[in-house]
């Protein structure tokens, strides 16, 4: 005689609300989670279109002057985490490229994502006008690789000296045009950039990010994705 299957309960639809100190609250615990544990939630990016025009501003790590810090990450990976960063040149996961197929290096077109890393970089900055112009105070910005490549590709046609000085430095213009899902982003230089008044302390961003993934835990990483594509 067949047994009958019992039936999976069905579950009850999330409550719609609005914004409240509550919700509010769990959207703190769950940012300062993500900032611990060195997330990119903490960084401002260029979520919307438009011109960003910028002062970048370099900091201090020991005795080092800074101005960005690549912060490559791999998504999509099997684990806990889902995403992990990537230390470039010695990475166990990047050393699948050629073992695993296209489809989960890249991504496939049924919208999940490859294991290929996101090369970001993250800088300080005043934002001097576009979208998120908070000229009062210094921010932690996320840029696309495209955005730091096109800043030194300006210093470097420019000859320009001290680019990133408060005083005698310039101001970067980012474009961001968005067309049928794919982004563009342009960068030109204000020859004629106004002088940053305002005192900063930036953020060491170095730190901020806190160290790297132990190369053993990243190939172990590595191998479990090796094991879902054998």
């Amino acid at each position: 005689m067949a047994t009958k299957t019992k039936k999976r309960p069905k579950k009850k639809a999330a409550k719609k609300t609005g914004t409240n100190s509550r919700h509010q609250n769990v959207y703190d615990r769950e940012r300062t989670r993500h900032q611990e544990r060195g997330s990119r939630s903490r960084f401002i990016r260029f979520d919307k279109d438009g011109k960003t025009k910028m002062r970048v501003v370099t900091f201090m790590h020991g005795k080092q002057e800074c101005a960005f810090e690549p912060n490559f990450m791999h998504f999509n990976v099997p684990g806990d985490r889902k995403a992990v960063r990537c230390p470039e040149g010695d990475c166990p996961i990047c050393a699948l490229e050629s073992e695993v197929p296209e489809s989960v290096w890249k991504g496939n077109t049924a919208g999940r994502g490859g294991i290929k890393p996101s090369r970001k970089f993250v800088c300080n900055a005043v934002v001097r006008k576009g979208p998120d112009q908070k000229e009062d105070e210094l921010q932690q910005r996320e840029l696309p690789w495209s955005v730091w490549d096109g800043i030194n590709k300006c210093i470097e046609d420019g000859e320009i000296t001290n680019a990133f000085d408060l005083k005698k430095g310039v101001d970067f213009v980012i474009n961001r045009k968005t067309k049928k899902k794919f982004t563009k982003y342009t960068v030109t230089v204000m020859p004629a950039s106004k002088p940053v008044k305002m005192s900063v302390e930036p953020v060491d961003l170095i730190d901020a990010l806190g160290d790297m993934p132990e190369l053993k835990a990243l190939q172990k990483i590595a191998d479990a994705i090796y094991a879902e594509v054998e």
